[in-house]
């Protein structure tokens, strides 16, 4: 089970996870050539979401360029903007606790590449394959293994 965190704002918390980004097309997907970032768990969001520093450095540490494209998105207030489009393995990590998301297998996702973000977001394009329960009146939150949904 894991506490709501505050990386948006102490009034509008969101359910918080460390994520491991791999390059898919790179060596290995060993801790060398990944890089751990914070991200908030939105299940609002249709696509997944990354810092275009996190993508640089994943580039960098990998030594491998990303399979992107281009997307046009629209913003909440209608606006639209260009981003890039990044594939991209991704687990999820607890540096306290190695074996909490061990039945999460990681998963290639294209992720949109947000410049000067200071976060990731996971949205529904990773969470549809998995079972997640919120009991908000706690503020917390936990993914369900196919056994068991109760709070670990």
């Amino acid at each position: 089970m894991s506490n709501f965190g505050t990386l948006q704002s102490e009034d509008s918390p969101g359910p918080e996870v460390f994520i491991k980004i791999f390059n898919p097309v790179g060596p290995s997907s060993d801790d060398a050539n990944s890089v751990l970032v914070k991200a908030i768990i939105d299940t609002g969001a249709d696509t997944s979401t990354v810092p275009e520093d996190i993508i640089k450095s994943l580039i960098e540490k990998s030594g491998y360029e990303l399979e992107n494209d281009v997307v046009l998105m629209t913003n909440a207030d209608g606006s639209t903007a260009r981003f890039y489009l990044v594939r991209v393995a991704v687990s999820l990590y607890d540096h306290s606790d190695y074996a909490k998301y061990a039945f999460i297998p990681s998963q290639e996702i294209d992720m949109v590449s947000i410049p000067r973000a200071e976060y990731a977001i996971i949205g529904r394009d990773f969470l549809g394959i998995h079972k997640i329960s919120f009991d908000f009146s706690a503020q917390n939150w936990w993914f369900c293994n196919a056994e068991n949904c109760s709070p670990a």
